[in-house]
């Protein structure tokens, strides 16, 4: 049984995309799904759409709007900043991109997503299924869960589900895809291996920093225990550039792309990388 984890990382959940077509052209379908934070709406939109629509949905939605859409800069964020509120964005605009979602699909697909959150009130991590039966009977449940599994901490307000109050995971582990059952374990993580250091410092960067440490270390410790079983997955070194001070939306002149969106740059190395990657694996093991 081969399973996905889709983790975190914002904006960089473009290269999620070109990670999940090159995956589907070597043919290694999934049978089960993880995700947190970003990687929630990039798993949804699969089991719901399609490879396809995942690709639109950041080209044509996400990168045409603007990286106001999730992040505003608005007087509110700063207001709060100032007064020492929990968090420091409205979820607005991920309500707005819930929105777009056909979540009666999500959960109508022969495949369970797994969604981590992490339970403040009882402070444990918890993993919701499309496949649970509260889900099942009331998919509009999924609006709420996909809130939550993208609240990080300090950046949105927690979301309250049963009269609990639940956060991004910001851990991505791929240990309950094995758990339940999986033997082949593909981990698309945003953040890539050959860190460069960015031009510019921005609190988005240093925000997913820390969540990144903390999943690095996961897949170090998991590649250890699980071997060749798992196969992390990583964008190109160019993703580090990608901030919202850098956020550049393409450029059209007489219906032609004169120039290339940072989403596009970053959705076309990371198809690339994969490609590689799932090459040289091939490789290894016809030889071995």
């Amino acid at each position: 049984m081969i399973g996905w984890l889709y983790g975190g990382g914002g904006y960089w959940g473009i290269t999620q995309v070109g990670q999940t077509e090159e995956l589907l052209n070597f043919g290694y379908e999934p049978d089960m799904l993880l995700a947190n934070s970003v990687g929630v709406f990039n798993a949804a939109c699969l089991l719901a759409y399609g490879a396809k629509r995942m690709k639109s949905f950041w080209l044509e939605v996400v990168e045409k709007s603007g990286q106001n859409l999730v992040f505003p800069r608005t007087s509110g964020a700063f207001f709060r900043f100032i007064t020492l509120k929990p968090y420091i964005f409205s979820d607005d605009g991920v309500r707005y991109l819930i929105s777009l979602l056909d979540l009666k699909k999500v959960c109508d697909s022969f495949r369970p997503l797994l969604v981590m959150t992490y339970n403040m009130s009882r402070k444990e991590p918890r993993i919701f299924s499309t496949h649970d039966e509260e889900v099942q009977k009331d998919p509009e449940r999924l609006r709420l869960i996909f809130r939550a599994a993208v609240a990080y901490p300090g950046i949105f307000s927690p979301v309250e589900i049963d009269g609990e109050l639940y956060r991004d995971s910001v851990e991505a582990s791929t240990r309950p895809l094995f758990e339940r059952g999986c033997t082949r374990v593909f981990a698309l993580i945003t953040d890539p291996l050959d860190h460069e250091p960015p031009r510019t410092i921005s609190w988005p960067m240093a925000m997913r920093g820390v969540g990144h440490q903390i999943t690095d270390m996961s897949m170090f410790e998991e590649k250890r225990t699980y071997g060749d079983k798992l196969t992390p997955l990583r964008p190109s070194r160019y993703v580090g550039k990608l901030s919202r001070i850098s956020f550049r939306n393409p450029k059209i002149r007489d219906g032609k792309v004169i120039h290339e969106g940072d989403l596009t740059r970053e959705y076309r190395e990371s198809k690339e990388i994969t490609r590689r990657t799932l090459k040289e694996e091939l490789f290894l093991k016809s030889r071995y």
